[in-house]
């Protein structure tokens, strides 16, 4: 059985594992959004079995306090829980997306560290629209409506805040870039 493996691509100073993760980059990137990729790992544990096992999460997002995860194909349960524990462990939210940067094309898990279960998002007949990107109309800093903005952080966002559509034209502009993005080869 063959396993078809990811290209590695140079941007923006950072070696990236994929190209999903660096068209990700792109979009935070278009968007002036701060992040580090592959900031740091964690030791963490199981706490069915007592497995430990090591946890590096692709993006760190300061302004946003959150973990973003990203995967190429729908994530297994195992792949979910362990972002779920990582968000419980640090106390920081852990966005879980598969698909490209695209619109209509990733689906989102918002993984709140102080609820108990799984928030899964998902585009299509049953789109839960407001936990997707948006730009916030105070600030224009990204964000999502249930976890805030850059600007104003999970938890503590301001309660006037006014977010706009997901189709917002800067958005449209991030994931336009993203798609489009050319990179080096052999990078």
């Amino acid at each position: 059985m063959s396993t078809i493996k990811p290209i590695e691509t140079v941007y923006n100073g950072y070696r990236f594992r994929s190209r999903l993760e660096a068209r990700w980059a792109v979009f935070f990137d278009t968007l002036g959004v701060k992040y580090e990729y592959e900031k740091e790992g964690f030791s963490l544990t199981l706490p069915s079995c007592g497995e430990v096992f090591w946890y590096l999460p692709d993006f760190w997002l300061p302004n946003l306090e959150t973990w973003i995860e990203i995967k190429g194909q729908t994530p297994t349960m195992d792949e979910v829980k362990k972002c779920h524990l990582l968000a419980r462990t640090v106390c920081k939210p852990c966005f879980l997306i598969n698909g490209s940067p695209w619109l209509t094309d990733y689906n989102l898990w918002v993984i709140d560290p102080d609820r108990e279960d799984i928030d899964f998002r998902k585009r299509g007949a049953d789109m839960w629209p407001e936990n997707l990107f948006v730009i916030c109309l105070s600030c224009q800093g990204l964000g999502t409506l249930g976890g805030g903005c850059e600007f104003h952080p999970p938890r503590r966002c301001r309660n006037d805040n006014v977010f706009s559509a997901t189709d917002h034209p800067r958005l449209i502009a991030a994931y336009t870039a993203a798609r489009q993005a050319r990179f080096e080869r052999g990078g």
